[in-house]
């Protein structure tokens, strides 16, 4: 007969002790005319989310914290009576939510 080894699984100590993360990272571009003026922007941004146990907040705490970042550069150009103008700017937004 062989020795067999079954680890005891206790429902409630893995449910206790499991941490979820998750998240994205992404890119866009757009381009877009309007009369005269030519508007390019790139975004980048992501988020992540991570979920722990109910039992490792104080109590009556969310056990969920997310963080999520957007950043993007925008490029205008535009021709008016034969002036043309170009600009371009950086902004971006960043959130903690806990």
């Amino acid at each position: 007969m062989e020795d067999s080894y079954m680890p005891s699984t206790d429902d409630a100590t893995a449910e206790d002790s499991s941490v979820d993360i998750s998240g994205e990272v992404y890119h866009q571009e757009s381009h877009a005319i309007d009369g005269g003026t030519t508007t390019d922007r790139d975004t980048y941004g992501g988020s992540v989310i991570i979920d722990y146990p109910d039992s490792w907040a104080p109590d009556g705490a969310d056990s969920t914290i997310s963080v999520s970042l957007e950043a993007y550069y925008e490029r205008q150009e535009s021709i008016d009576d034969g002036t043309h103008t170009e600009s371009s700017s950086w902004g971006g937004d960043a959130s903690v939510d806990y």
